[in-house]
């Protein structure tokens, strides 16, 4: 959810690039949640919930990459979701590792600058992004009142969200 509200901070603040950057983040971090609610063994996630040490700076415990957490939701999340993660992880990847990693994108980017469109879509995908993680915290809380509620916001806020494709 932070990486949504930095983009927005970020682009308002003419920090295209690192807003840009930010994508992949937020990309690995919806695959990671989805992952660790449909995929991930409880061992897993005690390990990688477990305590560190403030000095410690290797991670308690290795995570997938995102290609391994896809094939495992293949098997365990909703098939909607994880082919819309693979539509997106397909038509983006490319260019997210360019900005991430400071290729040619980036460079040509900060010389250059974004158009108006390229950040609204930035701004659109990262809406959606955000309102699908919110979803996994709900299915999360596993509260019936809670039931609901993000259909209601993606309905009323359909203008602020990625185009829908047709399934």
């Amino acid at each position: 959810m932070e990486h949504a509200e930095s983009q927005r901070v970020l682009i308002r603040a003419g920090c295209d690039v690192t807003a840009l950057s930010l994508v992949r983040l937020q990309f690995e971090a919806l695959v990671r949640a989805i992952w660790l609610h449909h995929g991930a063994t409880d061992e897993w996630i005690a390990g990688f919930s477990a305590p560190m040490e403030p000095t410690q700076l290797a991670e308690p415990i290795g995570s997938p990459p995102v290609d391994s957490m896809l094939q495992k939701l293949d098997s365990t999340a909703p098939p909607p979701i994880v082919k819309m993660l693979r539509d997106f992880k397909t038509s983006t990847w490319a260019p997210m590792n360019s900005y991430v990693h400071g290729g040619v994108r980036a460079v040509v980017q900060s010389l250059a600058g974004c158009k108006p469109s390229q950040l609204i879509s930035v701004l659109l995908n990262a809406n959606g992004m955000a309102l699908l993680t919110a979803n996994v915290f709900v299915v999360s809380c596993n509260d019936s009142r809670l039931s609901g509620r993000i259909a209601r916001i993606q309905t009323a806020y359909l203008d602020c969200l990625p185009p829908v494709n047709p399934t």
